[in-house]
This record gives structure tokens, C-alpha cells and sequence, in this order.
């Protein structure tokens, strides 16, 4: 725009003859000669108000100058504001909170039950164990949690331990055995997420993040047998383990408030050279302002492993509960 007035300028100078006036720093030809009897009609007067008239054309053309620049210049300035305020309201329901850093730790219990099969040789066995069931021969277990995120960017780390054990004996007239088990499983899971969809709707947020990793499995059996036939004692003792891992895909939707509700949906399937799974979850939550965190929901997960005449077919699915911190 200054530069269109600046055009404007040296237009108006041209057609004032201002310019063939003053010379940058020599006289006006106008008064080269003297006046007299040989100028007639040329007079003091005449002299003085033409050597001012570029000068009062030059005062009149300045103001109207800096008159026309400053009406210019309003109008594009409110031009600018206002296509910036419109560029910012389009911008903000998307904000992708770049500046979003903070680690968050939790601990929770997954109430499960088990059912399925188990297959050995030839011998398959159906697996139902309920939660009761397995919390009265429950050894230890424990689940723990952990996310860093940075800008749009997640790490997820989710480690789950089981340690059940039980026996039993079984009589008759001829013989008596004794069966001691002992089960544990570890499940270890490491994402990268990245959010793809981020919206604030007044005190509440929606974000959708795709996510890939890994799922490593490890599954051990112990079997210790004690016989008496016939009076006479034998005893034996058979294990095995496995382990496994996973390529993950992912994806979960968040819902909440910064302070207050929130729900949270996860769903992921795995594949492995021997193995396979799936995954679902939802939980509802509620922030305390102190970064707390409860939540509560439930939980399924699915996976199948078979090598050679040896493999496994269950599904763990319950209630979970949790807390967790963030900073």
C-alpha cells in the first residue's frame, strides 16, 4: 500500500509542476532576470508568489499525504485483524497442543476369568476358571502403567503378571494321586502412538490416537505328580513354557474433561509367526484436581498359540480398577 502512495505522490508533484520549479538546490528559472523596465508586467510581488507557490503546493500535497496514508492504512489494518481473528477461530477447535508434555504412572487390577482350551498331543482340555477361583489360589499379580506424552506424540508401557498355583489329590480302593500345578503368565506391551484427531469442545476434549508396538507373551507350567498304586509309590514331575511375541496395531478415543469425567475406548489386534490376538477396552474415569486419577471398566483380551502338537486358545475378559498419577 506505501508504495501505490508513493506512486500517487510523485503523480500529483508531476502535474503541480512543483518539479520544473526547484531544481534540487538551484534557483527557479523564473527569476534569472531581474525585474524592470525590460519585464514588464513583473514585479516584486509576482516574484515572491511564485517562488512560494511550490512551496504552499508542496505543504498542501504533504498533508494530503499523510491524510490519504492514514485513511489507507485503518482500513487494511482492521482488513488484517479481522482475517486474523477468523484464522484463528478456524484454527483453534483443531489445536493439536504441541506444547502437551506429561508422564503419567498407575497401578490396577484386572479381576479376571479364564476360559478356552488347551491342547497337548492329542489331549485338549477345556480351561473355565473364574475369578473366584483364582483369586483363592492366587500366589501374586500385579498390573502397572506407564504413558509419556509429548506434543502428539505417546509411549505406552503396560506390564501385567500372573502367579497362580493349586493341587489336588484323587483316591480310590487301589491307588491315590497327587497333582501339584503352578501357572504364571507375563504380558508386556510397548506402544508408539501418535494423535490424529485433537478438538476442544468448551471443557471438554476428543482426541483419537493410532498407535503400533509389540506384544510379548510368556506362559509356564509347572506339574508335579505323587502316586501310590498298589502300595507302591512313583512320583513325576513335567513342565513347560512359552514365549512369544506380537506386532500390535492400535487405536483408542479419549473423551473428558481436564478436570472431571473422561471415558476412553482401546481396541488392537496382533500377529506373530506362531501366534495371534485382540484386544478390548473401555474405562470411565474421573480427575481430581491433585492429577489423580481413578478409573474403572472393563477389559477382553484374546490370543491364540500353537507350535507344533502343543497350544493354546483363551480368552481373559473381567472388570478393571485402577489409579494412576500424573506429572
Amino acid at each position: 500500500m506505501r508504495t501505490y502512495l508513493s506512486i500517487f505522490l510523485i503523480l500529483i508533484l508531476s502535474e503541480s509542476g512543483f518539479s520544473q520549479e526547484i531544481r534540487f538546490g538551484k534557483e527557479p528559472k523564473s527569476i534569472e532576470k531581474s525585474a524592470g523596465p525590460e519585464n514588464p508586467g513583473w514585479n516584486d510581488l509576482d516574484l515572491v508568489a511564485d517562488m512560494t507557490s511550490p512551496m504552499l503546493r508542496y505543504a498542501n500535497i504533504t498533508e494530503a499525504f499523510k491524510t490519504s496514508l492514514l485513511l489507507a492504512e485503518e482500513p487494511e489494518e482492521d482488513h488484517l485483524n479481522s482475517s486474523n481473528i477468523e484464522s484463528r477461530e478456524s484454527l483453534e477447535p483443531f489445536d493439536d497442543h504441541d506444547d502437551d508434555t506429561w508422564t503419567e504412572i498407575g497401578l490396577y487390577g484386572f479381576l479376571v476369568g479364564i476360559s478356552g482350551e488347551a491342547k497337548i498331543r492329542n489331549v485338549s482340555v477345556d480351561a473355565d476358571v473364574s475369578f473366584s477361583d483364582i483369586l483363592s489360589n492366587l500366589d501374586i499379580g500385579g498390573m502397572a502403567l506407564l504413558e509419556h506424552r509429548r506434543g502428539n506424540w505417546s509411549f505406552i508401557l503396560d506390564v501385567a503378571y500372573l502367579g497362580v498355583s493349586g493341587d489336588t489329590v484323587a483316591r480310590n480302593r487301589f491307588a491315590s494321586v497327587e497333582l501339584d500345578a503352578e501357572f504364571d503368565q507375563w504380558v508386556v506391551e510397548g506402544f508408539v502412538g501418535y494423535r490424529v484427531f485433537d478438538r476442544d469442545y468448551e471443557n471438554t476434549r476428543l482426541g483419537i490416537d493410532v498407535l503400533g508396538g509389540v506384544r510379548y507373551n510368556h506362559i509356564g507350567v509347572d506339574l508335579d505328580t505323587k502316586a501310590l498304586l498298589l502300595g507302591l509309590p512313583r512320583s513325576g514331575s513335567r513342565n513347560w513354557s512359552r514365549d512369544w511375541v506380537d506386532g500390535v496395531v492400535a487405536a483408542r478415543v479419549r473423551y473428558g474433561q481436564e478436570v472431571g469425567w473422561g471415558v476412553s475406548a482401546w481396541a488392537d489386534i496382533g500377529e506373530g509367526a506362531d501366534s495371534s490376538s485382540y484386544q478390548l477396552a473401555g474405562t470411565l474415569s474421573y480427575k481430581f484436581d491433585n492429577n489423580i486419577k481413578v478409573f474403572a471398566g472393563y477389559r477382553y483380551y484374546h490370543f491364540e498359540y500353537e507350535r507344533g502338537r502343543r497350544g493354546i486358545d483363551l480368552d481373559y475378559s473381567g472388570p478393571i480398577l485402577g489409579v494412576s498419577y500424573r506429572f
